[in-house]
C-alpha cells in the first residue's frame, strides 16, 4: 500500500501504519471488506489545538473521503487514543471538549442554538458511545449533533429532509432542524432539537415478538404498528405534497421500472454466485434454505405500472431502528440514505412503496430475530398487515402506487441477503426465507 501524508506538523511525528492500524479498526470505517489500494490525507483544517483531517481512500472498486478529527492531549480517553508518543496522545478530538465546542459555534443558522442557549455560551457537552456509523455530540441535554465521517461534497439529504419536513412541511414526528456544519461544500455535521424517548422501534418490536411467542397475546403492539403505519403515511404524505424542484413529485416511468427489474437481476445473479460458494460452510438453519433457493428459480414478477404511481423524496433507508420510541408515539430519524450508495441516488425521487418494503422486512427481521421459530410468520404478517392498514389511510393520494410493492419487497429482500452474507452468516436465514 502506498502512503502519503501531508507536510503538516501534526503529521510528521505520527507513525503512518499505526495511523492507519486504528482507523481500520473504528466502527464508521466502512472499506473492511474491500481492497485498499492507497490511502492518503488529502486536506486538512486547523481547529484551535487540533486538526480535522480528509482522508481520502482508494479501494479497488473506487473510492471515499473520511473525516478524522485529531488532537494531541495528555489525558486522551482510552477509547479515543490514536497513537502515543513521547508521553502525548493523539486522539480522536470528538473526545475533547474543545473540539466539539468548536462545531458547536460553526452551526449555521444560529437560531436553534440561540433558542435553546440565549445566552450564548457552549453549553456542557457529551459523546455517545453507541456503535454508530457516525459520531453523536449531546449539547445541555437539549441539542443532538451527529459528526458524519464520511465526507460527500454535495446537499447532504438528512440534512436536507429533516430541513424540509421540520420547518417547511411542519411535520411534528421529525426532530426539529438545528443547523448545519460544512466544509468545502460538504456536511461535516446536522444539529437536531433532542427528542426524549425510551430508544428506537428496535427492541420495542423485539420485546412485543417475545410476549407473543410465551404467550400468544400481541398486547398493544398492533396498535403501535398502526400507529407507526400512520406516522410513515403521513411523512410520505408531506413529501409527496411538496412544490419546490428537488421535492416535488414526478410520475413514476417506465424507465424507472426498468431500472428497478434491472437492479433485481443483478442482485439475483450476484447472490446466486455467492452462495454458490458458501452454501457448505452455512450454519445448517441456512444451508438447507440456501440450497432450495439455488436449485429453484426466481419466479418473474410481471408488475406493470400501476396508474397514478409517483416518486417523491423518501427516507431512503427505513427500518425499525430509524425510528425512535417517545413512550406514547413514534419520532422518524436518519434521513442520509444507504451509506453505500452515492450522493446522487440518495438524493434521487424513489417510490414511497419503497420505504414501506423497508419497514415490512425489518418486521420480518424482529421476527426470527426473537427466535419466533413456527409463530414467526404469523407475528410478521399481523405486523405488516396493522402497519400497512394504518400506511394507506394516511396517504391515500400514494395507494396507487401499491401494485409496486411485491418488486421492491424482493429487492430488499435481495438487498439483505448480499449484506448478511458478507456481515452475518447467522442471520442469511431471515432473508431467504422471504426469497423462498
Amino acid at each position: 500500500m502506498h502512503v502519503r501524508f501531508t507536510e503538516h506538523p501534526f503529521l510528521l511525528a505520527v507513525d503512518p501504519a499505526a495511523f492507519w492500524s486504528w482507523v481500520a479498526r473504528q466502527r464508521w470505517f466502512g472499506g473492511k471488506a474491500r481492497t485498499v489500494l492507497d490511502w492518503t490525507v488529502c486536506d486538512t483544517l486547523e481547529v484551535g489545538a487540533g486538526l480535522l483531517i480528509a482522508l481520502e481512500i482508494t479501494y479497488a472498486d473506487g473510492g471515499e473521503v473520511y473525516t478524522v478529527p485529531v488532537q494531541w492531549s495528555v489525558d486522551a480517553p482510552e477509547e479515543a487514543i490514536v497513537v502515543e508518543k513521547d508521553g502525548r496522545k493523539l486522539c480522536d478530538a470528538t473526545a475533547l471538549p474543545e473540539f466539539r465546542e468548536w462545531l458547536f459555534r460553526m452551526l449555521q443558522p444560529r437560531a436553534a442554538a440561540l433558542r435553546l442557549f440565549p445566552d450564548g455560551n457552549v453549553p456542557v457537552s457529551r459523546v455517545l458511545q453507541a456503535e454508530q456509523s457516525n459520531s453523536s455530540i449531546i449539547y445541555g441535554d437539549k441539542l443532538f449533533l451527529k459528526f458524519y465521517r464520511r465526507l460527500v461534497t454535495g446537499e447532504n439529504p438528512d440534512a436536507e429532509l429533516t430541513r424540509y419536513l421540520s420547518e417547511v412541511a411542519h411535520f411534528p414526528h421529525v426532530p426539529a432542524f438545528g443547523g448545519v456544519v460544512t466544509w468545502n461544500g460538504a456536511s461535516v455535521a446536522l444539529a437536531t432539537e433532542m427528542t426524549p424517548n425510551e430508544g428506537d422501534a428496535w427492541p420495542l418490536a423485539l420485546a412485543a415478538a417475545r410476549e407473543y411467542f410465551a404467550t400468544g397475546s400481541m398486547g398493544n403492539w398492533l396498535e403501535r404498528a398502526a400507529l407507526l403505519g400512520r406516522r410513515t403515511g403521513e411523512m410520505h404524505a408531506a413529501l409527496a405534497a411538496a412544490t419546490e424542484a428537488d421535492f416535488a413529485p414526478e410520475p413514476f416511468s417506465e424507465a424507472d421500472l426498468e431500472a428497478l427489474r434491472a437492479e433485481i437481476a443483478r442482485l439475483e445473479v450476484s447472490n446466486r454466485e455467492i452462495l454458490q460458494g458458501r452454501v457448505d460452510s452455512l450454519p445448517a438453519a441456512s444451508g438447507g434454505l440456501a440450497r432450495s433457493y439455488l436449485a429453484g428459480s426466481a419466479a418473474p414478477l410481471t408488475v406493470d405500472i400501476p396508474s397514478g404511481a409517483v416518486k417523491t423524496r423518501t427516507h431512503g433507508d427505513y427500518h425499525l431502528g430509524q425510528v425512535l420510541w417517545t413512550g406514547a408515539d413514534f419520532v422518524i430519524i436518519d434521513f442520509e440514505g444507504e451509506p453505500s450508495r452515492s450522493l446522487a441516488e440518495r438524493r434521487a425521487k424513489r417510490s414511497p412503496l419503497r420505504d414501506v418494503a423497508g419497514m415490512l422486512r425489518s418486521f420480518h427481521y424482529a421476527a426470527y430475530a426473537a427466535e419466533g421459530g413456527t409463530s414467526a410468520e404469523e407475528w410478521a404478517s399481523a405486523s405488516q398487515g396493522a402497519f400497512l392498514a394504518a400506511w394507506k389511510q394516511a396517504a391515500p393520494g400514494l395507494v396507487a402506487g401499491l401494485g409496486l410493492l411485491p418488486l421492491f419487497i424482493r429487492e430488499k429482500a435481495l438487498y439483505e441477503l448480499a449484506y448478511e452474507l458478507n456481515n452475518r452468516p447467522d442471520w442469511v436465514r431471515i432473508p431467504l426465507q422471504a426469497l423462498a
